[in-house]
């Protein structure tokens, strides 16, 4: 679906129609507060500024033998187990939903993924797995924030809200 709503730019005052939702609302010049025109010259006004600014950090995916897949689907398990009821005369737990992949020459064979927060010793920490369902190939990795002029890795945190 797909929600389109007449508006007014900030800027110049032009009456312009803007995207919402749905195919194509994540365009550059799509903005709720600027026309196409004026939205497209703050982007290059942005960009112009932050060139000369360089990058500090990135986050990367580093693959890791601390813990086994196993040890990860237990702890999206319990997670899982221990998230409280929504209430209501329906009971939805909210999850992440990751697309499997199939093998092509045997469909049995599923590729399962995975992001599960860290517990006990690796609380605060952030794991990804993949493995096949009828091959014994398992693979690990943790989400780590990398810093671009010194090469150190640290594990990714996430940071508390501000209220």
């Amino acid at each position: 679906m797909t929600t389109r709503r007449i508006r007014r730019c900030s800027h110049c005052g032009t009456p312009y129609c803007y995207q919402a939702s749905g195919e194509g609302c994540d365009r550059l010049e799509n903005s709720g507060s600027h026309c196409p025109t004026c939205a497209q010259a703050l982007a290059k006004a942005i960009l112009e500024a932050f060139k000369d600014i360089p990058k500090k950090f990135q986050m990367v995916w580093v693959e890791t033998s601390e813990v086994s897949v196993e040890t990860l689907m237990g702890w999206e398990a319990k997670a899982q187990e221990e998230r409280p009821p929504s209430g209501g005369d329906y009971n939805l737990n909210p999850v992440r939903v990751h697309m499997n992949l199939y093998d092509q020459e045997d469909i049995e064979n599923i590729n399962r993924v995975g992001v599960v927060a860290g517990r006990d010793s690796f609380k605060g920490r952030i794991f990804r797995y993949s493995y096949w369902t009828k091959r014994a190939q398992d693979e690990v990795w943790e989400k780590m924030e990398q810093n671009l002029e010194t090469g150190e890795m640290r594990p990714w945190e996430r940071l508390p809200p501000i209220y």
